[in-house]
Order: C-alpha cells, then sequence, then structure tokens
C-alpha cells in the first residue's frame, strides 16, 4: 500500500530525509494545486474566456465584368459575381448548452455553418 505524504511547502531535501529515515522509494511531493469543483458545481472560470475562440471568417467575394458601348449615349455591361468563391465552409460556435436534465449529447460539437454556399450571380446592364 503507497504512503502519501501530503505538506505544502517541504522543501526537496526534507524529503528526501524523510524518505530515507522511512525507507521509502518513490516518493515524491503531492501537486498543492486546488482540485476542480466536482460535477454541477461553479469553478473559477471567467464567463468570458478570451482563449476560446471559434475559427475566423474565410470569405472570398470575385466580380469581373465588362462593359461595350454601342453609341455614344449608350452601352452594355455584363456582369459576373461569384460569392463565396472557393465554397469554403465557416463553421458556427460550439453548442454551449449543458448541465440540462437529460444531458446534451452535442455538448461542445460544431454542428452548423455560419455562411452560404458559393453563389454566382450574372447581370446584363442597358445604360443610356
Amino acid at each position: 500500500m503507497p504512503i502519501v505524504l501530503s505538506v505544502k511547502f517541504i522543501d526537496d531535501e526534507v524529503l528526501a530525509e524523510i524518505a530515507s529515515r522511512l525507507q521509502l522509494r518513490n516518493l515524491r511531493k503531492l501537486d498543492d494545486r486546488p482540485l476542480p469543483p466536482g460535477d454541477y458545481a461553479f469553478g473559477n472560470e471567467s464567463r468570458v474566456d478570451p482563449t476560446l475562440r471559434q475559427d475566423g471568417a474565410k470569405n472570398f467575394d470575385f466580380a469581373i465584368f465588362k462593359k461595350t458601348t454601342i453609341f455614344e449615349s449608350a452601352a452594355i455591361e455584363f456582369r459576373t459575381e461569384f460569392f463565396n468563391l472557393f465554397n469554403h465552409p465557416q463553421f458556427g460556435p460550439p453548442n454551449g448548452t449543458c448541465c440540462l436534465a437529460p444531458p446534451n449529447g452535442n455538448f461542445g460539437q460544431v454542428t452548423n455553418t455560419i455562411n452560404n454556399p458559393r453563389l454566382i450571380q450574372f447581370a446584363l446592364k442597358f445604360e443610356f
């Protein structure tokens, strides 16, 4: 059966002396950090944690157009616009609903996207 020695602020030399007198092997200090709270208890994590972030926006829009003059006072413009050109998904934030009865099985999972798929738009404009 292992012997647990729990003493705060113990020096390494004192620990070695205790281990040699008691003829113990692998005696080491316990971690004196506070234990996390149990289930359904409040901890000390802030409500808004700046280190927890969702993925940034990656959206590339592209447009190209050609204007052709027919007369001095009339022209036709053909325009093509691509929204979300590379069709890159932007995932929504992780599901933050927890601690309900029954427990939420999707807690911490990303289950949706927040952008539209690639859209292509053509336009023909007559100017006079």
